[in-house]
């Protein structure tokens, strides 16, 4: 389990330096942004390109490239989809869990009262004693905080109704396309939200964890 919690963090910490702080472009944005500007002057004028019909967001705040017309369709005609729940949250025993909230409610509404360090220094993992779910907190100027909550429990969905056990091909079916895919130990596939993001650890074809974790506020 340690094993799993590690390659976590570290897939966290790549998809932390990927968003970097403020936002600062790479050479590979600046190439990106010239070939974008040079084929826009040897090509004739096109329409705009987003327009109400395709925004890329949804009411569930993901950054995905699914179109929002097919995403609310899809929503409508899909009982899986909870939208009683907002992006970074799911449910747990009835109870509603985000991984935005206070520690101690997350520790108390998960039953989560069994303290273990973690392989990175300052931080600790806390478990309910079950093979299910584990809860990542960090130090930070001396005072834990969230950081990621790792879920094995197949009963439990996110938003969208995806679970552990689940396809990669229903996961892209229900998520659209990554905004990252990170080879760590196994494939991660990580989607972002607002505060948060998800990721999903694909062993085989399988979903084998899904994490939500909590965006630092200079990321976000």
């Amino acid at each position: 389990m340690k094993k799993r919690i590690l390659a976590l963090t570290m897939a966290s910490a790549m998809v932390l330096s990927l968003l970097g702080c403020g936002g600062a472009s790479t050479d590979a944005d600046k190439t990106n942004l010239f070939e974008t500007a040079e084929s826009t002057e040897t090509t004739e004028e096109k329409p705009a390109l987003e327009s109400e019909d395709t925004v890329k967001t949804d009411n569930l705040g993901a950054e995905s490239n699914i179109e929002t017309d097919e995403i609310s369709k899809e929503e409508t005609a899909d009982p899986e989809v909870n939208s009683e729940l907002e992006a970074d949250s799911f449910k747990y025993n009835d109870r509603i869990v985000s991984i935005l909230g206070d520690l101690q409610t997350v520790l108390d509404d998960l039953g989560a009262d069994k303290k273990a360090d973690g392989d990175v220094t300052g931080e600790h993992i806390y478990t309910n004693g079950k093979d299910d779910i584990e809860v990542v907190a960090r130090e930070v100027d001396g005072q834990e905080e969230l950081s990621q909550i790792i879920i094995h429990d197949k009963s439990v969905k996110t938003p969208r109704g995806i679970a552990v056990g689940d396809t990669e091909d229903d996961l892209h079916a229900k998520y659209g396309d990554p905004n990252d895919v990170i080879p760590v130990d196994s494939l991660i596939l990580n989607y972002n939200f607002d505060g948060c993001s998800i990721m999903f650890t694909i062993d085989g074809t399988e979903i084998s964890t899904i994490a939500y974790m909590k965006k630092a506020p200079a990321e976000e």
